[in-house]
């Protein structure tokens, strides 16, 4: 009489974190990156290749001439750059004078640098701008590598916030937020709600427990 012995590898244990949000938490989650990736795609569309929405040959938007598309808003971050105020508190029915972080260095540096590098080169930056915001837009719209397009959305919506808050007419809480939420996305790993990444995960975690380091890399992505 002979013994057949059967064994069968566990399936790989992925941790949860202590403190992880219930099941309403995590809808609410996944609701607010799927309306923060449905933002970013949205605003594709005024902006798509090979124009960029921008007259030909490309001509930006100054104090005095508004363009059209990319070349519009790229021109407006060159043309207000110089002052930039934010957490703005009027504070005269208070009997106080208004407050206010001035950063308008770094908006000068900023306009600087669109004038002087972004605009020269506009034919091939237009081109990595969009793609940048064509992978913020899936990456969180799809929750796919998520945490690595919430942090790329986080920097682009800093971006944004140094580049059109000097604008006339622009309201500097908008950007605000879009920088926060976008943050708010990264460390929250929403992305495993409702995403790509809920089902990627836990096999990159289980490969990268065997050594694989790309594995590894991108579990720390999800």
């Amino acid at each position: 009489m002979s013994t057949v012995s059967s064994s069968s590898t566990p399936a790989p244990v992925v941790r949860t974190p202590t403190g992880a949000p219930g099941r309403a938490g995590k809808a609410g989650l996944a609701v607010a990156r799927i309306v923060i990736g449905l933002l970013w795609f949205s605003q594709l569309f005024w902006k798509l290749p090979p124009t960029f929405g921008c007259p030909t040959p490309y001509a930006f938007s100054t104090r005095t001439q508004v363009t059209s598309g990319l070349c519009d808003w790229t021109g407006r971050e060159a043309a207000y750059a110089g002052t930039l105020h934010v957490f703005n508190l009027d504070l005269h029915l208070l009997g106080g004078q208004n407050f206010y972080v001035d950063l308008s260095p770094l908006s000068s540096a900023y306009g600087s640098f669109v004038s002087g590098f972004v605009i020269p080169n506009f034919s091939w930056m237009a081109w990595l701008i969009f793609g940048l915001e064509v992978v913020i837009t899936l990456s969180i719209l799809f929750g796919v590598l998520g945490r690595l397009g919430a942090l790329l959305g986080t920097l682009q919506a800093l971006n944004l916030t140094i580049g059109l808050l000097p604008v006339p007419g622009e309201w500097e809480w908008t950007y605000i937020m879009l920088t926060v939420v976008n943050f708010m996305l990264l460390i929250t790993a929403a992305n495993r709600y409702v995403g790509f990444d809920g089902w990627l995960r836990p096999r990159w975690v289980a490969a990268g427990e065997r050594g694989n380091k790309l594995a590894r890399l991108l579990a720390r992505l999800t």
